[in-house]
């Protein structure tokens, strides 16, 4: 829904928008048009919908390695918790927050202490050393390959 309301917002023409809000969707407009290109706005959605589905997909098959009993729901609810928890800012990639919050969203699904646990920590050795290694990886390949990329601004 709040997909629609964007996308409607920044495509609907300004005179089908109240006079009382034109000031701030014209400024909707031109914040978000500075983020994202008109060619964007159909293949974000769909490459965000991937990813959450592949965030889903591998909280199912940690849940099916190690045995649990939550089932569809409680694996989409755990991994959409999980996921969201990583990218708040009180943390790098949400390490201590997520294990907490992860481990007690397990036990109030019904699932025993010591298989919340192993699932969340699985997890996370999964997502965030997956990120390492990929991350290392990349670094060593530019440093010895291509040294010019790792020079000047480092947000580049």
């Amino acid at each position: 829904i709040l997909g629609l309301v964007v996308f409607a917002v920044v495509r609907l023409p300004p005179r089908y928008v109240p006079s009382r809000f034109q000031a701030i969707v014209e400024q909707f407009r031109i914040g978000f048009r500075t983020v994202v290109s008109e060619n964007l706005l159909l293949p974000f959605p769909v490459l965000t919908m991937l990813l959450w589905s592949a965030n889903v997909i591998r909280v199912g098959l940690i849940v099916l390695a190690l045995n649990i009993q939550i089932g569809l729901s409680g694996i989409v609810f755990t991994a959409l918790v999980m996921s969201f928890l990583t990218g708040l800012p009180y943390t790098p990639a949400g390490i201590g927050v997520v294990e907490l919050v992860g481990t007690v969203a397990l036990l109030t699904l019904g699932v025993p202490n010591s298989q919340s646990v192993s699932l969340v920590l699985f997890d996370r050795v999964i997502t965030v050393g997956s990120v390492l290694l990929v991350g290392t990886g990349l670094y060593l390949y530019l440093k010895f390959r291509h040294p010019q990329h790792l020079t000047g601004d480092p947000l580049l």
